[in-house]
């Protein structure tokens, strides 16, 4: 004969219960003191520990390359000097120096002068206008005419 709807809710009950006694028994054998498949607590320490050291050592390990490869990419600070040149100096400088001086005190205008001259020598990428500036090209650069001319520079961030 064919099995019935009640024939069929039995063996159903029997499978589901089987697996979760196996389930059971498997996460926790009583009679052979084991748990999750067949590894005593002393098993499972040694194991769990074994990773635990394991893991530890592979993260310091991984570390200390990634360290050692950050820091043999980078330059010794010692040998070269601070990268930052705006800690030396600051951003921006104007020359001369010294702004104020006494008309007639041919001395510090001679001083202004020659800072003048040192700058445009040693910058030969200065772009000077001298049609909208026109005492400001040349030497004494309107010192001596009381119209004098300042020149200002930024300092580069980086090396």
């Amino acid at each position: 004969p064919p099995a019935t709807m009640t024939d069929a809710e039995p063996e159903k009950k029997m499978t589901k219960s089987l697996s979760t006694a196996s389930f059971k028994t498997w996460a926790h054998n009583k009679e052979a003191k084991t748990y999750f498949g067949g590894r005593t607590g002393a098993q499972w320490r040694k194991l769990l520990g074994f990773y635990a050291v394991y893991h530890g050592v592979m993260t310091v390990g991984v570390f200390a390359i990634c360290y050692g490869v950050m820091r043999s990419t980078q330059p010794d600070p010692a040998s070269e000097g601070p990268k930052l040149q705006t800690l030396l100096k600051p951003a921006l400088v104007s020359y001369p120096n010294r702004i104020s001086y006494t008309v007639g005190d041919t001395e510090s205008q001679d001083q202004m002068i020659l800072e003048v001259d040192n700058l445009l020598e040693n910058n030969n990428t200065m772009v000077l206008n001298s049609a909208q500036y026109p005492g400001c090209a040349a030497t004494p650069y309107g010192y001596t005419a009381k119209t004098p001319c300042v020149y200002f520079r930024l300092n580069r961030v980086f090396n």
